[in-house]
C-alpha cells in the first residue's frame, strides 16, 4: 500500500480531478490547513485571555482585603486657622513736579 497524505493539497486536486472545483466542498478541503491554524490561534487567545481575567480577579481581591483592614474613621481635630489681616498700604508720597516753561525759540 502507498501511503498517502489525506489532508495534502495533492491528494485533494486528484479527488476533484475533472469535477466542479468550484464547489465549496473543494475549496474547505484544499484550504483547511488556514482554517485550523486560525482555529488554533483563536481558542489560544481566548485561553490567554481567560487565564489573564482570572490572574487580574485574583489580584483585585487580594489587594481590597489587604485594605479591608484599614480604619478609615478616625477622629482628626481641626483648629480654626488666623486669618491674616491684609497689610495696609500707606501711599506712596508723590514727588512735587516741577513745571518747566518752554525754552525760548
Amino acid at each position: 500500500m502507498s501511503k498517502v497524505d489525506l489532508a495534502s493539497r495533492e491528494w485533494c486536486d486528484m479527488v476533484f480531478e475533472g469535477r466542479n472545483q468550484a464547489y465549496g466542498a473543494y475549496r474547505s478541503r484544499a484550504n483547511k490547513g488556514k482554517f485550523q491554524l486560525r482555529a488554533i490561534i483563536i481558542v489560544l487567545i481566548a485561553i490567554i485571555a481567560i487565564v489573564a481575567a482570572i490572574f487580574v480577579k485574583s489580584a483585585v481581591v487580594a489587594a481590597l482585603e489587604k485594605n479591608k483592614g484599614l480604619d478609615d474613621s478616625s477622629v482628626v481635630e481641626l483648629q480654626q486657622l488666623k486669618k491674616d489681616q491684609p497689610k495696609k498700604e500707606e501711599p506712596k508720597k508723590k514727588e512735587p513736579e516741577l513745571e518747566y516753561e518752554k525754552p525760548l525759540e
